[in-house]
């Protein structure tokens, strides 16, 4: 991997990363995992951290391109979030071995990268999407970066930190985006996180069940959310978020019968290991999209 700084039509100066692979941004962006990235032009544009970007792939040279301000000194920032120092290759050989529909999912997913998202954002985000489609959850966080972040030189807001909605009441978050019974969550949590952030490098150490125990102390964050925010942040590759896809998933090619979600997740460490989160985002993928066409793989 080499990385370069050139001239950029939005900006001074962009990034340019070489020998970039097993990268794909459709994939990377529209698999679930993220929720401020938006198909612009020939690339995607979004925020990640606070820094907002216009980012591009040339698939045939392995070239990933970043505008953005201060370009030269967000590099590194830049090659954690995209997990580029990760050797996916190796990844998706092992979960291609390990069953004819993972095979199939990491094929259709080839260019999935896992984001290493920040956390407070991330928790924030997924306690917005419990129930929620991801149309209304991507509305949700616009409006309320909107209204408490800071905007951008791309015309992008911030997502707002702790401290930008300390003291916000669930009313004044309603009548901003309109989140339901999700904005008294948001108010008790803010509080928490204050009190006690998300330490990433502290939940690696932990196992995944104490990780899973110590995120959901925060309001409206069940196990589904918890999982999120684990594997979403690079904290726990081994967590298995079980949506309703992954559910059916699981019940309709796996086990064949109609499962709680303990067993599902037992299902899941058993059969994927210590890959469970990345098999995850695989499998995702390629039901949302195909569900009946992962039905009939033989």
């Amino acid at each position: 991997m080499q990385i370069y700084t050139t001239k950029s039509k939005n900006f001074d100066r962009a990034i340019d990363i070489y020998n970039v692979t097993d990268f794909n941004l459709k994939h990377i962006f529209e698999c679930g995992q993220c929720f401020r990235w938006n198909p612009f032009e020939d690339g995607y544009i979004g925020i990640a951290n606070g820094i907002a970007a216009f980012v591009t792939y040339d698939e045939n040279d392995r070239i990933l391109t970043i505008q953005c301000e201060n370009a030269s000194d967000t590099a590194d920032f830049w090659i954690n979030y995209f997990d580029l120092k990760r050797d996916y290759s190796e990844i998706k050989k092992k979960l291609s071995g390990i069953d004819k529909y993972l095979n199939a999912s990491v094929d259709f997913g080839y260019g999935i990268r896992l984001l290493n998202q920040e956390p407070f954002e991330t928790l924030i985000s997924f306690i917005l999407s419990a129930n929620n489609n991801i149309p209304r959850i991507k509305g949700c966080i616009e409006k309320l970066s909107e209204r408490y972040g800071t905007k951008t030189s791309l015309g992008l807001y911030t997502f707002p930190t702790p401290k930008d909605l300390i003291g916000v009441s669930s009313d004044e978050i309603s009548e901003c985006c309109h989140a339901g019974y999700r904005c008294e969550y948001i108010v008790k949590t803010v509080k928490k996180y204050i009190e006690r952030p998300i330490d990433v490098s502290l939940l690696r150490e932990f196992s995944l069940t104490d990780a899973e125990n110590y995120i959901r102390h925060y309001d409206g964050v069940g196990p589904k959310v918890a999982d999120c925010i684990l594997l979403f942040t690079g904290s726990h590759y081994d967590a298995f978020p079980v949506d309703v896809w992954v559910k059916r998933v699981i019940e309709e090619l796996y086990l064949g019968k109609e499962s709680a979600l303990k067993e599902i997740n037992k299902f899941a460490v058993g059969h994927f290991g210590e890959l469970a989160g990345f098999a995850q985002q695989y499998l995702f993928y390629f039901a949302r999209e195909h569900i009946d066409i992962m039905k009939n793989i033989v």
